[in-house]
């Protein structure tokens, strides 16, 4: 699954939403199922593809919690968190360091580059907004946070799906 300013091709039928800063293409309750949907699929077409890998699976559990908990932050200034969200940014790309050395790895790979787009709805652009405001509103928050939980929630569930194992 991967979040993509415009439309992607993911198969005959089947696309990617939107996620270009200036507009969303599916109201949020809408998003979510479509990327489920859509990592479902990939992962189905892909019976020779990546092998699981636990630790990757710990990682994003721990990296979900972490860019979770600062995102909640984001009604203080950005300048408090200043440290904490570079040590994120860093841990982040870390992780698609890590994708990338696994063969058969470009869907993971692909969505950790979203994840640190500073132009996009992931945390990069998340991070970034913040930064650039100062301080956010909850509202804007909560649906961000939204966003990036479904993130990690699909690159969980194609973690999962390597194996086989229930989502």
């Amino acid at each position: 699954m991967i979040f993509r300013p415009g439309t992607c091709r993911v198969g005959e039928g089947f696309s990617v939403v939107s996620t270009e800063r200036t507009s969303v293409s599916m109201p949020l309750p809408r998003v979510i199922p479509a990327l489920l949907a859509s990592l479902l699929f990939l992962s189905a077409c892909a019976a020779s593809g990546p092998a699981y890998s636990p630790a990757a699976k710990r990682e994003l559990g721990m990296l979900k919690g972490r860019s979770v908990r600062l995102m909640e932050k984001a009604e203080q200034p950005y300048e408090e968190h200043t440290k904490a969200a570079n040590t994120l940014m860093q841990q982040l790309a870390a992780a698609r360091e890590a994708a990338q050395g696994r063969v058969g790895n470009g869907t993971a790979v692909a969505q950790w580059n979203l994840m640190l787009d500073a132009e996009g709805h992931l945390v990069g652009g998340f991070l970034s907004r913040w930064q650039a405001d100062t301080t956010l509103r909850p509202a804007f928050i909560a649906q961000a946070i939204d966003l990036v939980e479904a993130s990690f929630a699909a690159m969980e569930a194609f973690e999962l799906a390597k194996i086989g194992a229930p989502k």
